[in-house]
């Protein structure tokens, strides 16, 4: 039950008014999507910033009459607007974020302003302009052509004074599309090409018309499927010819935009730009958004690794599908290119050093095979060693191994360098102990050639 109130209770009632508005209209702007939305893609955003007073004029000293148009601005961009009540009084949240919020009251600058903070009421924020407007002037709303769709004055509050801002907002009826708006006498407006804008009142009457046209389907496409979503911005599905259309690509994981086209062919403000816009035909037309691949690595290896240097040229940390790109093996002092290998993909030449490779739709490995240079005459030390001379006929049939057998490969390549590392000191103490060179000679070298000689039709041409 509710206890009558004294006067004071109720002026005390009339003060406490604003902020409880204020925190209901923050309350239903967090229901209403203002928060939520935001939350759930991924961030929460700012909480707007609260205003409700009253609006009065300085000469004479007077509240606004009811019905006032109060606009705020944040950094000159208009963000919300009510119209005072019998009292005076305003109230409304200004989303941000922003810097500064001015005021208009009637279309005339505020004295007052602020800085916009997030989440703050502020129920005590009186407005005061020097004067009203000594004028004000009619705003009529009108379509062409007639029956195509509805045009509104989403501010409501005509007549106007001069610099009011205005709300409007176009409707097509089924089978038509909004083209533009005009004005009669011209107007300034935030956007002609949008349905829902605004424009500054002149001082004058004005007739603000809607034009609609005969609407065209318009289909949205991505290519390939997979690679993401065409999305038409305004969700309308069907534009008049001369409309001007907002669309956007959204890449899907793993793929980038190139490009939009169109059939038939569309002009784009920017046919490479994720966002952009197209003026709509007399025609259906399909808009297709082209992605491809975020690319693929190439690895480029040496084996051994101590063999040489491999390139890639152009030189990308990644490579579409299909991309040819030149690769090239130098070998080091004391070897030389034998081969190129690749998993996936397409070599061009695999036995040349310099070459072609296509990019396989995957990662790819591309290893360039060395091998150790021949060398004519090079001595086999520990089997000079052990038989006194390296004009040995055993010596011979091991040189002729090397060359056929071990140099062919990588693994026999590394032991035959690995022996002219390591066998030098070895065959010096051999050499200088006959006992030595005929244990060497009997129990390992004369086996080894045996074992060589045996297989001779395996590994000989």
């Amino acid at each position: 039950m509710f206890e009558r109130t004294s006067g004071n209770d109720s002026r005390r009632l009339r003060a406490f008014w604003p902020a409880g508005a204020l925190g209901l209209l923050l309350a239903l702007a967090l229901v209403a999507g203002l928060v939520l939305p935001a939350y759930a893609q991924g961030g929460v955003p700012p909480l707007p910033h609260g205003f409700a007073g009253t609006a009065s004029t300085l000469s004479p000293v007077q509240l606004v009459p009811e019905g006032t148009l109060v606009q705020a601005f944040l950094d000159g961009v208009k963000k919300a607007e009510d119209t005072v009540d019998a009292e005076g009084r305003y109230s409304f949240l200004v989303p941000g974020p922003g810097t500064t919020v001015t005021f208009k009251v009637a279309g005339v600058l505020a004295n007052e302003s602020a800085t916009w903070q997030s989440g703050v009421l502020v129920s005590d924020f009186d407005l005061t302009i020097d004067a009203l407007p000594t004028a004000t002037y009619d705003l009529t709303m009108a379509v062409a052509p007639v029956g195509t769709g509805i045009a509104t004055d989403v501010s409501n509050a005509s007549p106007y004074a001069q610099g009011v801002e205005v709300d409007i907002s176009a409707v097509a009826a089924s089978g038509y599309g909004f083209v533009s708006w005009t004005a009669s006498p011209a107007v300034v407006f935030a956007d002609a090409g949008a349905p829902d804008t605004s424009f500054t009142m002149p001082a004058s009457d004005v007739t603000m018309t809607a034009n609609f046209a005969e609407a065209y389907a318009l289909t949205m496409a991505a290519s390939p499927a997979e690679g993401g979503n065409a999305i038409d911005v305004q969700g309308r599905g069907e534009y008049a010819a001369g409309g001007v259309v907002s669309i956007r690509a959204q890449a899907a994981a793993g793929y980038e935009f190139v490009n939009w086209t169109a059939s038939p062919g569309v002009t784009f403000a920017n046919a490479s730009a994720a966002e952009t816009t197209f003026t709509m035909m007399g025609v259906a037309v399909t808009v297709t958004a082209n992605f491809q691949s975020a690319g693929y690595a190439l690895t480029m290896a040496a084996s051994p690794i101590v063999g040489g240097i491999v390139t890639a040229a152009p030189p990308a940390e990644v490579y579409q599908a299909g991309a040819v790109v030149t690769i090239q093996a130098v070998a080091a002092s004391g070897y030389q290119f034998s081969h190129w290998t690749a998993g996936a993909g397409i070599l061009g030449n695999p036995n040349q050093a310099l070459t072609t490779f296509s990019m396989p739709a995957a990662d790819a490995t591309v290893t360039a095979t060395f091998t150790l240079v021949p060398t004519t005459g090079a001595v086999c030390f520990i089997a000079t060693a052990a038989y006194g001379t390296p004009g040995a006929e055993q010596i011979d049939v091991l040189r002729e191994f090397r060359d056929a057998v071990l140099l062919k490969s990588t693994p026999g390549s590394q032991f035959v360098a690995l022996y002219y590392r390591l066998s030098p000191p070895v065959a010096a103490v051999i050499s200088g102990d006959s006992f030595l060179r005929t244990i060497v000679r009997e129990l390992l070298i004369d086996p080894l050639v045996w074992m060589v000689e045996a297989t001779g039709e395996m590994w000989r041409d």
